[in-house]
């Protein structure tokens, strides 16, 4: 097999912890790279090279042997978009009795023993529409004509979801190497969540959330975080979409299963409470009624849990983290600003990437519910805390809202991690902090953050961002002249070239002919002159540890559009010279005419 269209190939990090993300970093336990020859596979457009998917594995052994003597048994999971256009088979390559086609590999080294469970529930297929009928398979061995199947399956149905999705259970040993292989029926094309839990040996329930909002088989959830977002007021009638999850038992024995939320009074389950036999699957939805608060404003960071009893004991439990922001009928514009650092981060897929971000009430009155999080449908998963400014030391529980007093600041610790690779956005972030009650939900680019996710095995550079001015965020430009935007940028990563863009930002229907003229240069630290004047972009060897300055010069055009803040900024996009499509930085800041 190889797939040419290897922009969107994804690894697989099926160690990464996303729920919760935790302050686990990738280094914990390093990474694995398993490039042989099973799936080590010709890169067409780069020949010579070669395509690598790799396991990237979080926890320490330590951990993994204290989850492997608990009580009570809870997964650890993960989800990673994959694609198989152009899939094809090698020579010798098993197909699960002819059934599969299309196929890609993946790698993994197991950790400890556990035991894994693998489902492809929420694929699609390329085209959009019909069925993609995926099948799955997991080997030991090294040789794609020498391997011992472990697990494969081609349908697990799910009454009134699916029944074309797959699903496979397996136990590893400690240090072992397995083979995953994903494919389909019929040659068809399509998307696959690969969706993955690992559990210490016993197994344990998994929930998947795969619907927000109804059964709506086109358009899968996949499991993204859990996000209702509503003004309250007596008139207000529905709130919070429902939520549709799969639950499966990957333990030995039957569990008696109870589906519940912290939600409060109005959050309902249906089923309830259920019984769920080895290896089966049962569809649980939660629904938000008349009962449920809809005039409190707030922020509630709570869970949908699933709890499995064997013998009236708790033996297993899945929790899915739920986000609940209920803003007043008349927010106040603008109430918080929020500086992220640094704004891009760089990572593997799954990798969790940290930020550290300052939120000032800029206001009269307290922020209430003062949080951070994904925005809603993006391929992000986020979790955070508070921590001290000064010692860096963590204030409060995980993901606990917390008031601001007017005039005054709040740290947090942010981590986010993305489900496909990925480029950092430069206007509209997927991560943000925002207050139940500060109107502008989205806060763009002043408290937004983003990662730019590889499914490349090589080393990242990443950029740190500092020393920007103007320092209040805006810049100013004369009627008939020129202003300057200036920072300076040091790479805490693997020394790598960069090509660094400057570029305005604006509304795809604004008139071309009122955009703002932008330059950059980079700048001697000694002289502060440019380096060989301003150009449209410049290359430049980023050495691990050195800083380097650059200057953004902006002209303003003769009819300057309006002042907006969120839609019309300067960037600089800092791009691999060898991964243009890879985002590393995108400093930027607000522009208008004076």
């Amino acid at each position: 097999m190889w797939i040419r269209y290897r922009a969107i190939l994804l690894a697989w990090a099926i160690a990464a912890v996303l729920v919760p993300i935790g302050p686990q970093t990738a280094g914990a336990g390093g990474l694995y790279e398993l490039c042989n020859d099973l799936i080590k596979n010709p890169d067409p457009d780069n020949p010579g090279t070669f395509i690598c998917w790799f396991a990237s594995v979080v926890l320490d052994d330590d951990d993994d042997d204290a989850r492997s003597r608990a009580a009570i048994s809870k997964p650890i999971a993960t989800t990673q978009r994959m694609i198989n256009i152009d899939g094809t088979l090698q020579p010798g390559e098993p197909t699960e009795g002819g059934k599969m086609t299309r196929t890609a590999w993946l790698g993994l080294k197991a950790p400890a023993a556990e035991r894994i469970v693998i489902h492809t529930y929420g694929s699609t297929p390329w085209t959009g529409t019909g069925v993609f009928d995926t099948v799955l398979a997991a080997y030991r061995g090294t040789a794609i004509d020498n391997l011992t199947r472990v697990a494969g399956n081609d349908n697990t149905p799910v009454p009134g979801i699916a029944n074309k999705h797959s699903l496979i259970q397996f136990d590893t040993v400690k240090g072992g190497e397995y083979r995953v292989q994903l494919g389909s029926r019929n040659e068809t094309e399509g998307e696959f969540s690969l969706n993955v839990f690992r559990f210490p040996r016993a197994g344990g329930l998994s929930a998947f959330l795969l619907y927000y909002g109804g059964i709506t088989p086109a358009s899968p959830f996949n499991g993204r975080d859990y996000i209702c977002d509503f003004y309250t007021g007596p008139s207000v009638t529905t709130t919070c979409p429902s939520a549709t999850f799969i639950v499966h038992n990957s333990q030995d024995n039957a569990l008696a299963v109870t589906a519940s939320s912290t939600l409060g009074a109005g959050v309902t389950a249906e089923p309830a409470t259920f019984s769920l036999a080895p290896g089966a699957i049962r569809v649980v939805t939660f629904t938000f009624g008349a009962d449920f608060n809809k005039t409190k404003v707030r922020t509630d960071s709570e869970h949908f849990i699933f709890t499995g009893r064997r013998n009236g004991a708790v033996v297993t439990e899945a929790r899915d983290r739920a986000l609940v922001v209920a803003r007043p009928p008349a927010p106040v514009e603008d109430l918080i600003s929020s500086v992220a650092q640094p704004t891009v981060q760089t990572g593997h897929v799954n990798e969790p990437a940290d930020f550290t971000l300052t939120v000032t009430n800029t206001g009269a009155q307290t922020a209430i519910g003062c949080h951070v999080r994904s925005q809603l449908y993006e391929e992000v998963k986020a979790d955070f805390h508070r921590i001290d400014p000064a010692t860096g030391e963590q204030i409060g529980a995980d993901n606990a809202p917390v008031n601001i007093p007017a005039g005054q600041s709040r740290t947090f610790r942010a981590h986010i991690a993305s489900t496909e690779a990925r480029d950092a956005y430069s206007i509209n972030p997927p991560a943000i902090a925002d207050c139940a009650n500060n109107s502008r939900r989205a806060q763009a680019l002043r408290s937004g953050f983003d990662i730019s996710a590889s499914n490349n095995k090589a080393p990242l550079p990443a950029l740190d961002v500092t020393a920007a001015k103007p320092a209040n965020g805006v810049l100013n430009v004369p009627a008939n002249g020129t202003a300057f935007y200036t920072f300076r940028t040091t790479n805490r990563g693997t020394t790598r070239s960069l090509t660094v863009l400057p570029r305005y930002e604006r509304p795809f229907d604004d008139d071309p002919n009122t955009a703002f003229q932008v330059a950059i240069c980079r700048v001697n630290p000694a002289t502060g002159k440019c380096i060989g004047g301003y150009t449209d972009s410049v290359t430049y060897e980023a050495t691990k540890g050195k800083a380097f300055r650059f200057s953004v010069r902006v002209k303003a055009p003769a009819n300057a559009p309006a002042y907006d803040p969120d839609k019309r900024r300067i960037y600089a996009n800092f791009k691999l010279v060898d991964l243009p499509y890879f985002h590393i930085a995108t400093p930027n800041i607000a522009v208008k005419k004076k």
